[in-house]
């Protein structure tokens, strides 16, 4: 997976938009931005209760049988060393955030011998559908609020999004 700057400096946005002035002040936000160990950030989301969670970067999709249509593997964000963190993971922590904003701009890409091929597939791959899978999955489990795209999305309008919707949060909103 390549690196990702956009979502690194979306991160340090929301960062700052949730721990500076106005917000929920540093000592309550925990910004795990360029901690590239899965293990030290799937520990970080089990030591503490989390109300918000917020993740940037790349996204595996989900997984499923293909004659039932089963979930196999729900997929999630690319961590480290394979790891994801995902929907079990989540349900795994001592709360069920309230808030959890999923911005993988890559979550439902297909390589391209997927996505171009000329035959067409038994059923298209449609990326609205899989970001309501993740969402499902996420709500499934307690979260109140999910926001997860299901198309790329540029750097600069994921930033500015992120940024404005935590900011109307933190308005009141």
């Amino acid at each position: 997976y390549a690196a990702l700057p956009g979502a690194k400096a979306e991160a340090t946005a929301v960062a700052l938009a949730l721990g500076g002035p106005g917000g929920l002040g540093s000592d309550r936000v925990n910004a795990l931005i360029d901690d590239n160990d899965a293990t030290r950030i799937i520990n970080a989301l089990f030591e503490r209760r989390y109300r918000i969670v917020h993740v940037a970067g790349h996204g595996e999709p989900i997984s499923r049988d293909e004659k039932t249509g089963a979930v196999i593997h729900l997929g999630g964000v690319v961590l480290s060393d394979g790891t994801f963190l995902g929907p079990n993971e989540i349900r795994s922590m001592r709360t069920v955030p309230e808030l959890v904003f999923v911005n993988c701009c890559h979550l439902a890409q297909r390589d391209s011998s997927q996505t171009l091929q000329t035959a067409k597939p038994a059923k298209p791959f449609n990326r609205a559908e899989f970001a309501s899978g993740v969402a499902d999955a996420l709500i499934g489990i307690g979260v109140r609020c999910v926001i997860a795209a299901g198309w790329a999305v540029e750097d600069a309008p994921a930033e500015k999004f992120a940024t404005a919707f935590y900011a109307a949060l933190l308005g009141g909103a």
